[in-house]
């Protein structure tokens, strides 16, 4: 794979605009057809509940054996990390690997120090989930000039346009995002927060009055906040009433729901609550939602499809819409794709995607979304290992 060029590709991909079909009614020559937004909504509606996943990979090399990978987790305290990294963990044990967890607890220091850790254990192969290559720019470069593959997974490399400044990447593996061959994490959060805004389009008629939930500091999450309000902007009924800012500090120190809570008061006319991400659920905003007393009329749509928020679908008890992430499978497809850079093979995507999920749409009967294909047991007959 010629990275230079496949990286050159995907920047002039991002300022072309947008990829899913209703991000096209985000012009302003469209915008005030109110009926053709309000139709394009619905159908993308309709395409997302049947999941943008496609399938895995079934050409590829066969396991390389004899390696050892270090997982960097933003927290494993928190679904939003240890879901994926955990699987991402039992992917390199199918897989013949060894797998180490580093728990940092969203500090970059820590992360750092568990590259640097990791680099002098010689390790095959560094995956950092959630920490953006900026933010551990230092200890990366020393570990690729030292000749360790590098992965970011929910993480934006150092080339990402995303990023105010552009430095050389070092992630060296070109992990696909998406079907489209996408390996800049930012340009598919835009797109998944696009989805999310058509979701919202669509159950208010264009009558979405809307509180954000953000995760400023995080800036794949906030990128996929920005996707969301340039796809309701093609909506001239709808408004952005108020943005609640929750940064990962916020969360740890419990003030989460006091600022849900007063935002909640404050505006009387939010009917629609935009959860960037589903870890913010159980660190205040479920509360503050059911305390307020209008649980029953908010619409709370929610992204990754954790245990807690599908519970709380299920039961009506603050959110009613999830976005589903097949997490689980991303993790399979990373330990893929580094298996495929230890190879020498060319990237492919690993055919995870996300759907739409209520309680009487693809709501599975228990537990947290786990997409309906075996990807697991696809994934270890590609790589042709048993168990």
């Amino acid at each position: 794979m010629n990275t230079t060029t496949l990286r050159g590709r995907r920047a002039i991909a991002a300022g072309l605009g947008c990829v899913s079909a209703f991000a096209l009614l985000a012009g302003p020559a469209v915008a005030e057809d109110m009926a053709a937004v309000l139709a394009a909504a619905d159908a993308r509606v309709a395409e997302l509940k049947s999941g943008t996943a496609t399938a895995v990979p079934t050409e590829g090399p066969k396991a390389v054996a004899d390696k050892s990978v270090w997982i960097v987790s933003c927290s494993q305290s928190i679904d939003l990390c240890s879901d994926e990294v955990n699987e991402i963990a039992a992917a390199a044990t199918a897989i013949g690997w060894e797998a180490n967890i580093v728990n940092a607890e969203f500090d970059p220091v820590v992360a750092g120090d568990a590259i640097r850790q990791a680099t002098a254990a010689q390790a095959d192969g560094i995956i950092v989930f959630g920490f953006d290559c900026p933010l551990v720019s230092q200890p990366l470069a020393e570990a690729k000039d030292a000749g360790i593959q590098t992965l970011g997974v929910v993480a934006l490399d150092c080339d990402d346009p995303a990023l105010p400044e552009q430095t050389d990447a070092l992630f060296t593996v070109d992990m696909e995002f998406d079907g489209e061959g996408e390996v800049y994490y930012s340009n598919f959060a835009l797109d998944y927060g696009r989805d999310k805004a058509a979701i919202a389009i669509a159950a208010t008629k264009g009558e979405a009055k809307v509180m954000l939930l953000d995760v400023p500091d995080l800036v794949t999450v906030a990128k996929l906040t920005d996707g969301f309000e340039e796809g309701m902007a093609a909506c001239t009924t709808c408004e952005i009433v108020t943005t609640v800012d929750l940064t990962t500090l916020d969360q740890v120190n419990g003030v989460v729901e006091g600022k849900v809570t007063a935002a909640l008061a404050r505006n009387p006319t939010v009917n629609t609550i935009f959860q960037s991400t589903d870890g913010l659920f159980l660190t205040g905003v479920q509360t503050a939602i059911l305390n307020s007393g209008r649980a029953q009329e908010l619409l709370v749509i929610g992204s990754e499809g954790f245990l807690s928020n599908l519970d709380a679908i299920r039961s009506g008890a603050g959110q009613n819409i999830a976005m589903a992430f097949d997490s689980r499978w991303e993790g399979w497809a990373a330990i893929d794709a580094m298996n495929r850079a230890f190879a020498g093979a060319e990237q492919v995507h690993g055919g995870q995607g996300y759907i739409y999920v209520d309680a009487t749409t693809n709501m599975p009967e228990s537990g947290a979304w786990d997409s309906t294909v075996d990807f697991r047991s696809a994934f270890k007959t590609l790589w042709g290992v048993g168990g």
